[in-house]
């Protein structure tokens, strides 16, 4: 009894000397031992089978990783050519954006200084003129209130017709300065004195006929210099 429950016993936890002891000890009948027998060879001919497909699976999926691990080497060269590239390309953008920044910089310094010196060429130039229009103004002379009127009344004869020099001074005497306050009235106007014969040799010939050498002679005798006689009879055309 002992030996059919040994036997039972390693037919389950160990089958090929369960079997041996089964079929030594001839405890089940030579059609169950058969029976037992083909069960487990069965067992074994489906584990086999199992066992080779699960060898032609594993060596199956283990071709890809080996190709896969053959690609690595190509992979990681491309990747680090890659990465290689990228730092190259950052780099020059870099040093490519700093010029650009240094350029721009440059840029803006020169402008804002060429800005400045033209702001404070200009601001020296307004002080220059002003200082030359005070020294100007303090050079002039301090007028009497005579003086005052005989360049306001010489200024309004001036206006009306053409003079002289002599002939102005002596119009503005007339009206009762003296030769000192005329004198100084007249050389205070800004008057071009042969203009002024040319304009009094035209008023002569609108009012009647001269020949060259009676208008030289008239605008003489209204107090022009020769030259300027000579220089408004040119101009005229006798």
């Amino acid at each position: 009894m002992k030996s059919k429950f040994a036997t039972i016993l390693f037919l389950i936890i160990f089958f090929p000397v369960g079997l041996f002891l089964m079929w030594k000890n001839r405890h089940f009948s030579k059609k169950a031992r058969i029976i037992i027998s083909s069960i487990f060879g069965l067992l074994i001919l489906i584990n086999m089978a199992t066992g080779n497909d699960d060898k032609a699976s594993t060596e199956a999926s283990s071709k890809p990783a080996q190709v896969e691990k053959k690609k690595a080497p190509e992979q990681t060269a491309q990747e680090k050519a890659e990465a290689e590239a990228k730092a190259e390309k950052e780099a020059a953008d870099k040093v490519q954006a700093e010029k650009e920044a240094k350029a721009k910089a440059d840029a803006e310094a020169k402008a804002k200084a060429e800005e400045e010196a033209k702001k404070k060429a200009e601001e020296e130039a307004a002080a220059k003129a002003e200082e030359e229009a005070a020294a100007a103004e303090a050079a002039k002379p301090q007028l009497t209130l005579a003086q005052e009127n005989a360049i306001s009344k010489a200024q309004d004869y001036i206006d009306m017709t053409a003079f002289s020099r002599k002939g102005l001074i002596e119009q503005v005497e007339f009206d009762g300065f003296s030769n000192a306050d005329a004198t100084f009235a007249v050389d205070q106007l800004t008057v071009d004195w042969n203009e002024q014969a040319f304009n009094k040799g035209k008023d002569y010939l609108d009012m009647t006929s001269f020949s060259r050498s009676g208008l030289i002679e008239q605008l003489e005798f209204d107090g022009f210099t020769p030259q300027q006689a000579t220089y408004a009879v040119n101009k005229i055309g006798l």
